[in-house]
């Protein structure tokens, strides 16, 4: 495949079809600083609506939850985005899937997701009465292991 490129006159104002593409991944190349946005990029990635839960002037939105492996341990993290006070923190609460097991062991039975996003999600709303904004908090074993039954 042969890229032809066209080199543009001093005077010619950039495109912004597929030549000032390749424009502009040529000046990249050249060291060139790239110009600066015309609007500023939005830093909430979601619109507050009503599937955002409100915790007293405080309101939050579940964004997910991630499984990984840190130093051969696995945990939960579940992602919280909050907005409070005008600005917007993320929260991530972090179960040990360890703690998770002895729990399961000693009820025998599997604790359930819901279960799970119910212990994540009182951690974090305790979070926000206190107004503490951490960006990372591990549930400890104790409060696993003293879980109600779902």
């Amino acid at each position: 495949m042969r890229i032809r490129l066209r080199v543009p006159t001093d005077d010619e104002v950039k495109s912004s079809g597929l030549r000032g593409w390749f424009q502009r991944l040529r000046e990249s190349f050249s060291g060139q600083a790239a110009p600066p946005d015309p609007k500023p990029r939005c830093v909430l990635k979601r619109d507050i609506d009503r599937r955002w839960s409100v915790r007293g002037d405080a309101k939050y939105f579940f964004e997910g939850r991630h499984c990984k492996n840190t130093g051969g341990a696995w945990h939960s993290e579940y992602v919280f985005t909050v907005f409070s006070a005008g600005e917007l923190q993320q929260i991530r609460v972090v179960l040990p899937e360890a703690s998770i097991t002895a729990w399961e062991k000693e009820h025998d039975q599997r604790m359930s997701e819901d279960h799970r996003l119910r212990l994540a999600r009182e951690t974090m709303e305790e979070l926000v009465d206190l107004r503490r904004f951490p960006s990372t908090i591990t549930v400890g074993a104790q409060t696993i292991a003293s879980a109600p039954l779902s």
